[in-house]
């Protein structure tokens, strides 16, 4: 009778406890999984990997390359690595930039390879949309090695991505090349000129990357 009065005068609280127990088992078995899978060699770090339910392919192998190039680069987080191919490719190595095509075929791959740029990596964006994302590693390797030690951060590495010419320039640096102008740059990517002039500063450029992750998933580039 006792138990029966303080179950009825407590209903509310039994209710959040049970669900508190639920949710912290729940818990305690994901993080079981990933220690599991931590002392694999396939994958080596226990960390919370943005982004890896859109590995479709090779995951772990994936994973274990990007740990390996984000250590090689000197970068200490993978996931900066990981956004970055997100933003550029939703992780999809055969993604291709139709909207914005140059005269010898699109930007393709996991960091959106441009054809001039796969050519100087001795390779082609034909080639590159049919290699799967753990070979397109030994390109991203490539367009990144001579980078080493200069990444700071995801917008750094993003930055280097976008336009390297850029890397390690002020905020109010404009964008541009005396081949490739302002308007150019700033008409093929509006997303990042925020105020719309006709031109892409860095501080620009690092506010509108940082805008395009989801505010519960920035701590993880951290």
């Amino acid at each position: 009778m006792v138990l029966t009065t303080y179950i009825q005068n407590n209903k509310r609280k039994i209710i959040i406890a049970v669900i508190v127990i639920i949710v912290l088992a729940g818990l305690v078995i994901y993080y079981k999984r990933r220690i599991k899978k931590s002392n694999s060699p396939n994958m080596p770090t226990l960390r919370p990997y943005i982004y890896e339910s859109k590995i479709k392919d090779n995951k772990e192998e994936f994973i274990l390359g990007i740990e390996n190039l984000t250590n090689y680069l000197g970068i200490d987080n993978p996931n900066s690595l990981l956004a970055v191919m997100n933003l550029e490719s939703g992780l999809n190595p055969k993604a291709q930039n139709t909207t914005y095509p140059f005269a010898n075929g699109y930007a393709t791959g996991l960091i959106q390879f441009t054809p001039d740029t796969a050519k100087y990596l001795g390779t082609s964006v034909e080639s590159l949309y049919t290699t799967n994302n753990v070979g397109q590693l030994e390109y991203v390797k490539k367009y990144f090695s001579p980078f080493r030690g200069k990444i700071k951060s995801f917008t750094d590495l993003y930055l280097t991505t976008f336009f390297p010419a850029a890397l390690g320039k002020a905020d109010s640096y404009v964008i541009e090349t005396s081949k490739i102008s302002a308007q150019s740059v700033a008409k093929s990517n509006p997303s990042f000129d925020l105020d719309k002039n006709g031109a892409i500063t860095v501080g620009e450029f690092k506010k509108a990357v940082l805008g395009k992750i989801p505010d519960y998933q920035k701590f993880n580039l951290k």
